[in-house]
């Protein structure tokens, strides 16, 4: 009887010891998930805070693009009206131009001959009395290719040493030359006498009649038309 007692003390004694020993642990346990759910909690709150910083930096690109873009598209307002501005005033000035030609082709049809030979008549005039400054002034000075100009030097020495005299013949204005950029055009028949014994490389006038073409252009404040070009 007694061993019956001391066995079922000590069952009741190891099973009391079991479950103190599976509380321990169990608490243990515990403790343990509570910690790493702690940790989990922690770095669960780090990242949302770390998503947190992200999400308002990314709120703040997101602004800054859409004010650089608000800007953009004012600035591409602005240049859009600034293009139609200069569209419009392309326009404008094209009709202008165009009306500045047709009032030229119509003084060209209707205009007196004397009024576009004057600058002709005094280049003509200056090579024939030997004033060969004059005569390349009147050639060159408003010519548009002016690097590729003769010296003075050597336009003089051509004239002198080749033309005796040089007489205007007829000067007809070529209504259909430039016309449609409202361009002045007159061709000049020249009586040229030249010297006795001419250089052999001098090509600018034959013997006898030439056939002269002048491109005139008009200077509103000298009031009087000027030569652009000279061409044989």
């Amino acid at each position: 009887m007694k061993k019956l007692v001391l066995i079922m003390v000590f069952v009741l004694l190891m099973a009391l010891f079991i479950a103190f020993n599976y509380l321990l642990w169990d608490r243990e346990s515990k403790i343990n998930e509570n910690r790493n759910l702690g940790n989990t909690i922690a770095a669960n709150s780090a990242n949302m805070d770390a998503q947190s910083r992200d999400i308002k930096r990314l709120e703040n690109d997101i602004n800054q693009y859409l004010s650089d873009i608000s800007k953009l598209e004012k600035e591409g307002e602005r240049l859009s009206q600034k293009n139609q501005q200069l569209e419009n005033d392309k326009t404008l000035e094209a009709q202008k131009t165009r009306h500045r030609i047709d009032i030229i082709n119509i003084l060209k049809q209707n205009a007196d001959i004397n009024l576009f030979e004057a600058p002709i008549k005094k280049w003509v005039d200056a090579v024939d009395a030997g004033d060969y400054g004059e005569a390349y002034r009147l050639e060159f000075d408003n010519a548009p290719l002016q690097n590729d100009r003769v010296k003075l030097e050597d336009y003089t020495s051509a004239l002198k040493n080749n033309v005796k005299s040089i007489k205007i013949k007829e000067v007809i204005l070529d209504k259909d030359t430039g016309k449609a950029d409202g361009e002045i055009f007159l061709t000049a028949t020249l009586d040229v006498r030249l010297t006795e014994k001419p250089e052999k490389d001098f090509s600018r006038f034959i013997e006898g009649l030439n056939e002269i073409k002048f491109k005139l252009d008009y200077n509103a404040i000298l009031n009087e038309f000027f030569i652009l070009e000279i061409t044989e």
